[in-house]
């Protein structure tokens, strides 16, 4: 398998901020391409000079020798797409400059290259998404009932020290578990929507509150007490859950613990609209996740699947952990 960098829209052939993400089924090229189907590509917008999907080829080149421009063809099938060329990150997050592109239509990229800007996008339509659908996103989260998540939280908070450093992943728009944080420890939030932040910022004023992709976030080993991800780690590309639990175990001081939910169903990726807005989701089934919690070092101490109603989706389960890092 090879990766590759898919140049789209350049001269006149220039790109509309709005893309169809279900649009996206072929690419084409003057070049017989050296692609093959099982490769991986990023999408290049050039008149934007950002990447803005993730596809898989699916297809071998066709060549249509009735055309004299772009007369190979081959089919894709996005992974990810951003639909608002605006807020898709800029190809350098790839590690990749604008002036070594030349005139190609493909450009091949390295598998760490292709990775970083995998996460790019994955972390820029989860914050769009976020961004348009913050309001909704209040009011939905009020309606939810059932779930264990206030529990959980206050016994984990009894069993903290006193002026414990806490580090939340995800923390939203500051739910009544993150305003209870809050008060009894010394609370960072992370999350990547700036419309979230601002709601949190407003239930939460004295915690640290940062703006981040989560796979981008590091922080000093031994920085906290506890670390928390609630209805967050379900936005995060399911194979980098595991080095996320490697920098956790790292955060955490000897005896810290990891309270998480995480998805409860082998999801490889599934790209669409929630609460009206564009998203992806991703996870594995709990034996998975058990594993990538011990692989990082991290003893589990509670494994819980449960399943709860939410508005307008119906049932919906979660994978309950608790783990700790060894003394």
């Amino acid at each position: 398998m090879q990766h590759w960098l898919l140049v789209r829209g350049r001269g006149e052939r220039r790109l509309d901020a709005s893309v169809a993400p279900d649009e996206l089924s072929a690419h084409s090229s003057t070049r017989a391409p050296r692609i093959r189907a099982g490769d991986r590509a990023l999408l290049y917008a050039a008149g934007w000079q950002v990447v803005f999907a993730v596809a898989d080829v699916v297809s071998d080149p066709v060549e249509d020798p009735a055309r004299t421009r772009w007369r190979w063809r081959f089919g894709i099938r996005p992974e990810l797409a951003l639909a608002d060329l605006r807020e898709a990150p800029p190809v350098q997050a790839a590690g990749v400059l604008t002036s070594s592109l030349g005139r190609h239509s493909y450009v091949r990229v390295t598998s760490g290259q292709f990775a970083a800007g995998r996460r790019a996008v994955a972390a820029a339509l989860v914050a769009a998404g976020y961004d348009d659908a913050a309001d909704r996103f209040v009011a939905w989260q009020a309606g939810v009932v059932g779930s264990s998540r206030d529990r959980r939280v206050a016994r984990l908070i009894e069993a903290l020290p006193l002026e414990a450093d806490v580090l939340e992943l995800g923390v939203g728009a500051g739910s009544d578990t993150s305003v209870a944080l809050a008060r009894r420890t010394r609370l960072t939030g992370v999350d990547v929507s700036a419309a979230m932040l601002a709601h949190a910022r407003a239930r939460l004023p004295g915690a640290r509150l940062l703006q981040s992709d989560l796979l981008e976030l590091d922080a000093p080993d031994g920085s906290y007490d506890a670390v928390v991800a609630l209805y967050a780690l379900n936005h995060v590309l399911r194979d980098e859950l595991g080095p996320l639990f490697a920098r956790v175990a790292r955060w955490l001081r000897p005896g810290g613990v990891f309270l998480a939910t995480l998805g409860a169903r082998d999801e490889p990726g599934w790209l669409g609209e929630w609460l009206g807005s564009p998203t992806f989701f991703s996870g594995h089934a709990p034996p998975v996740n058990e594993q990538l919690v011990v692989d990082a070092g991290l003893e589990l101490v509670e494994s819980e699947v449960e399943t709860v109603p939410e508005p307008g989706q119906g049932d919906v389960s979660f994978h309950w952990v608790l783990a700790r890092r060894p003394d």
